[in-house]
């Protein structure tokens, strides 16, 4: 499959905050890119990425598949686009640092 470069975006970090207490929400990170191929070859290839990275508990539903860490949960989607595919990965996170860790590690393996 042809490799074009990752389009990256932080999408957002929230804060809720409690009557009491301020909880941590989850940050966001993904990443995008076109690729020649099918949506069941970009989701065979997004699995082995999954397993490279030692997630746990994957599931594919439809054009999407997801895995997750202790920490961290990740997933990818598969769109058919005009004669080609595209695959964005997204990973959630308390960590924000350890978040892109992970969704770089995932960019690199698949």
């Amino acid at each position: 499959m042809a490799r074009f470069k990752w389009v990256s975006s932080l999408t957002f970090a929230l804060t809720l905050i409690g009557s009491a207490a301020q909880a941590e929400a989850p940050t966001i990170f993904y990443a995008w890119r076109s690729l020649e191929g099918t949506v069941d070859q970009c989701l065979e290839q997004a699995n082995q990425a999954l397993e490279a990275q030692a997630l746990a508990e994957i599931q594919r539903e439809g054009n999407s598949i997801a895995g997750r860490t202790d920490e961290d949960t990740a997933m990818f989607v598969c769109l058919d686009g005009d004669g080609d595919t595209t695959v964005m990965v997204i990973v959630s996170g308390v960590d924000g640092e350890r978040a892109i860790a992970l969704r770089e590690a995932l960019k690199a393996a698949f």
